[in-house]
């Protein structure tokens, strides 16, 4: 699982190390490592790469800066739909937070997009169910444009309120071109691929 991660750039691994002569302590990724001439990122000296110069001299793991910012931005539902989606086959290729600009007029921004079995996904997850008519009727618009072939509609909630599920289902019609999904308890549904 853990190489997985690696491989999916969403774990970094590496080593703490700290710097002799300033005292910094920073992680370095394996791939950044040059076994000579390694340098410290504060002061530029000679960095030792030794256990007396180890936080901890064992492999380390760490989140990618993306993930950590986009958890930080509140975006647990968008990474869960990402695994979930992710999960269904094995050639699946999905970006977080895409912004479709000249598509359509104005911008429209969909949490995540990408293709599942060759097939183009535009997919929405909320905390909750505050979701607008203008927001789904701008997703429609861009599945339509774009001949997405499915609109997702996740929230980490047990299940959408039935206005809501109304107005999801309501754009799966033969002019649109693309079925639409509802996922409730995508978090849940997550942890549950990820503890596979």
């Amino acid at each position: 699982w853990t190489s997985e991660m690696c491989r999916q750039e969403i774990f970094h691994s590496g080593m703490c190390l700290k710097c002799a002569y300033c005292g910094a302590v920073d992680f370095y990724r394996w791939g950044d490592l040059g076994w000579t001439d390694q340098r410290c990122r504060r002061c530029r000296s000679t960095l030792a790469i030794d256990p007396s110069h180890a936080k901890c001299w064992a492999p380390l793991f760490t989140l990618d800066p993306m993930v950590i910012a986009a958890l930080r931005g509140g975006a647990l539902e968008e990474l869960a739909l990402m695994t979930v989606l992710e999960a269904r086959h094995a050639r699946t290729t999905l970006a977080s937070g895409t912004i479709w600009s000249g598509v359509l007029e104005g911008e429209v921004e969909t949490d995540v997009a990408g293709t599942v079995d060759g097939l183009l996904v535009i997919g929405e997850a909320k905390s909750n169910s505050k979701i607008d008519q203008t927001q789904v009727d701008d997703l429609a618009a861009l599945g339509k444009k774009v001949q997405a072939r499915q609109l997702v509609f996740a929230t980490g909630r047990p299940t959408w309120n039935e206005a809501k599920q109304s107005m999801f289902l309501a754009l799966e019609t033969p002019s649109n071109g693309f079925g639409v999904e509802l996922i409730s308890d995508v978090i849940e549904q997550a942890r549950g691929i990820v503890n596979a």
